[in-house]
């Protein structure tokens, strides 16, 4: 039995994979852009014993991928980091305005929402949201429009993901802002389950139960 039928027997939610025609709402495929020595190094990034580490920028990365990732965001300075873990759960979401790259070594689940269509960025149901099994070795782009937030594994491995950006994003703002705006560049949605998040002034508008999903 392969990764995604597993992963349709274990979720009462649909789990499509990203060659599904309704990914195009949330991002597309990139072929093209990266290479095994590209997996290779990810490869070698920490990954913690649990829950889940993001860096928004890993100089080794940078080094190797940093020429190839500026062209793919038109020429703009971009950074190349990780988030690595462990993850079963989507109780937060954010968005950038701008598209975002994801490359995995292992198989993972992105848990998905669009904002094309939505009057409002400050609740999101989870009756909404949908789920994508992105292949090990599969590079992604994540639309500027599509709420995500941290993938669910698919094995007690966990993953590894490149996450690349503009230069910047998630780091801490220099000016005072308002909820859902929290770092530069990401506007983020808690669960009110996160009261760690909540004290943090996240703002907590995720309606319905927390997305989890069992592999």
């Amino acid at each position: 039995m392969n990764t995604l039928d597993r992963l349709r027997i274990k979720n009462r939610r649909p789990v499509l994979p990203v060659t599904d025609p309704a990914f195009s709402r949330y991002g597309r495929v990139v072929t093209g852009l990266a290479d095994d020595s590209w997996l290779a190094m990810l490869a070698e990034t920490p990954l913690p014993e649990q829950g889940v580490t993001y860096l928004p920028q890993v100089e080794a990365l940078q080094a190797h991928m940093g020429g190839k990732l500026r062209l793919f965001f038109g020429d703009m300075p971009v950074q190349a980091g990780t988030c690595n873990g462990h993850n079963s759960l989507t109780a937060a979401l954010e968005y950038h305005k701008s598209s975002e790259l994801n490359l995995a070594t292992e198989d993972i689940v992105l848990v998905l929402g669009s904002l094309i269509g939505q009057t409002n960025d400050q609740i999101v149901h989870t009756d909404n949201l949908q789920a994508f099994w992105v292949p090990a070795g599969t590079a992604v782009e994540i639309f500027a429009t599509t709420w995500h937030f941290a993938p669910c594994q698919t094995g007690d491995q966990g993953f590894r993901c490149l996450v690349a950006l503009p230069e910047k994003t998630n780091t801490a703002l220099t000016v005072p802002a308002d909820a859902p705006l929290y770092m530069r560049n990401k506007w983020l949605l808690v669960h009110p389950d996160r009261q760690d998040l909540v004290a943090k002034g996240c703002l907590a508008g995720l309606r319905g139960p927390v997305v989890r999903i069992d592999y």
